[in-house]
């Protein structure tokens, strides 16, 4: 798999503009099927908007972009949504921005703006993490070179997700197959060879912007 953005989790943002409110709803999705599913989701749920504009980018083996206006004029409502995600670099997302009418016609530049503004506050209401295959890494070590080891790994950036303490320490984390042998190399000279490295094969895994660990992701994930 190929790392990517994507949306944290389900989030909504509101914004008006001359007395039309636009809602927006932003969520994560893994295939085009719960895109669609999602899209009718909040059509039934806000049943009385005008108007139900969506966009949605996946990225697997093949990518896809849609979107659609639902009866705005060409333009000017899936294409500013879509924009939000092609300029943030977010893929496997889905945005439906309803609009309930205000009584006052805002023109092609500003149902833009609206439709617009509205995707960006349902995707920063949303939230964002990075998804990129890692490798399920354990390292088990004598207790005296636990604390040595911990310390190497947080300087060096390394993603550990939990201690186990038993007959030995094993310390856990989610590693980049290119920093494998990096770390084999300098953990070796840090403790005479004296950890044993266990692995698994490349999950996908997320995190926060940040590059805190989140989650390890669903195997449907794109790849």
């Amino acid at each position: 798999m190929n790392p990517y953005k994507t949306l944290l989790g389900p989030g909504t943002g509101m914004y008006e503009e001359k007395r039309s409110r636009f809602v927006a709803t932003a969520a994560p999705i893994s295939t085009e099927e719960e895109a669609l599913a999602f899209i009718k989701s909040v059509r039934t749920r806000d049943w009385d908007a005008g108007h139900h504009c969506h966009a949605y980018a996946l990225d697997g083996s093949t990518s896809v972009r849609r979107c659609s206006d639902d009866g705005e004029p060409s333009g000017t409502a899936g294409v500013p949504i879509l924009e939000v995600l092609n300029r943030q670099g977010i893929t496997n997302a889905v945005i439906v921005v309803c609009r309930w009418f205000g009584g006052v016609l805002l023109g092609a530049s500003g149902l833009l703006r609206a439709y617009g503004k509205a995707a960006g506050l349902g995707v920063t209401a949303a939230g964002t993490m990075r998804v990129r295959p890692c490798l399920e890494t354990v390292l088990c070590m004598e207790y005296t070179l636990a604390g040595k080891v911990a310390h190497y790994l947080a300087a060096g950036g390394y993603l550990a997700a939990g201690t186990e303490y038993a007959a030995d320490v094993r310390i856990r984390l989610y590693l980049e197959p290119e920093r494998r042998q990096v770390l084999e190399r300098d953990l070796a000279d840090l403790t005479s060879a004296r950890v044993e490295f266990l692995y698994s094969d490349p999950k996908p895994v997320a995190f926060t912007e940040a590059g805190t660990f989140l989650r390890i992701m669903p195997t449907d994930a794109p790849e």
